[in-house]
C-alpha cells in the first residue's frame, strides 16, 4: 500500500477537466495498487533498499486483494532473513493470517522452509500451533521442528491430532522422517502407537529398559547385568 500526497490529489481534483469523486477514487486505488506491484517487484528481486523506502507502517498488515498480507507474499518466496526482519521491525503482525486463514509462520513452514527466517518470526512473537508442529513433522525437517519445539507454548498437547486422527509422531512415522519422530519422543511425544520398524523397535528398547531396571531391584541383580554385559563386550569384539 502507499501514501498519496495530498499534492497529487489536488492535481486530480482541481485540474481544468475536474474529476468527479469516483474517477478520484479509482486513480488513488491505481496508485496504491501500482505501489503493491513495485514491493512485490523488489521482493521478488531481493531488493532490500527498495522494500525499505516502500514500506507503509500505517497499512502494512493490511490485506491485499488476492487476501494476503505483505509479510505473508514476502514469505512465499525464498527471501532471505534481512527482508523479513526489516517488515517485522516495520510493524507486521507475525501473527495476521491471510484471508484464507494461514499464518506467517504456516506459510514459512510449508513454502520458504528457511530456519533462520522461521526463527526470526518466532523472535517477534509468532505463536506455535498444534499444525506447525504437524507441518514439520510431515516436511520432516527436523531443523525447523526443534525450533518450533523450543517456543512450543504448552498450550496444546503433542499428541493432538490433525484432521485425518494423527499425532505429529505417526506423521513422521507413517513418512519415514524419523529424525523428526526421535525429536518428537524425546520432547514426551507418545509412539506406542506408532507402527513402523523403527517405532517397534523404540518400544522394544525402552522394554528392556524397564525389566533392567527391575531386574536392579532383586537381590544381585546389579551384579547379573554387569556381568551379563560384560560378556556382551567380549562377544561383539570376538565377532
Amino acid at each position: 500500500m502507499c501514501f498519496i500526497k495530498r499534492k497529487n490529489i489536488k492535481k486530480y481534483s482541481n485540474g481544468p477537466n475536474q474529476m468527479n469523486k469516483q474517477r478520484l477514487l479509482d486513480r488513488i486505488h491505481d496508485l496504491i495498487e501500482q505501489q503493491r506491484l513495485s514491493i512485490r517487484d523488489a521482493i521478488f528481486q531481493q531488493d532490500l533498499e527498495s522494500v525499505t523506502t516502500m514500506l507503509q507502517p500505517k497499512s502494512i498488515n493490511a490485506h491485499w486483494e488476492d487476501g494476503q498480507t505483505l509479510l505473508i507474499f514476502a514469505l512465499s518466496y525464498d527471501t532471505n532473513v534481512d527482508i523479513i526482519d526489516t517488515i517485522l521491525k516495520a510493524g507486521a503482525n507475525p501473527n495476521t493470517p491471510s484471508r484464507n486463514g494461514h499464518t506467517p509462520l504456516h506459510t514459512a513452514i510449508s513454502i520458504n522452509n528457511n530456519p533462520e527466517v522461521i526463527q526470526s518470526l518466532l523472535n517477534a512473537g509468532a505463536k506455535v500451533t498444534s499444525t506447525n508442529i504437524h507441518q514439520a513433522a510431515y516436511l520432516g525437517d527436523n531443523d525447523v521442528l526443534k525450533l518450533l519445539l523450543k517456543s512450543w507454548p504448552g498450550e496444546f498437547s503433542l499428541e493432538s491430532k490433525d484432521v485425518k486422527g494423527y499425532t505429529a509422531a505417526q506423521i513422521a512415522d507413517v513418512n519415514g522422517n524419523y529424525k523428526c519422530f526421535d525429536t518428537l519422543v524425546e520432547a514426551g511425544a507418545d509412539y506406542s502407537q506408532c507402527t513402523s520398524d523403527h517405532a517397534k523397535l523404540l518400544v522394544a528398547n525402552k522394554r528392556i529398559l524397564e525389566l533392567e531396571h527391575e531386574i536392579t531391584l532383586l537381590p544381585g541383580g546389579r551384579e547379573y547385568l554387569d556381568v551379563k554385559r560384560h560378556f556382551e563386550e567380549v562377544s561383539k569384539m570376538g565377532n
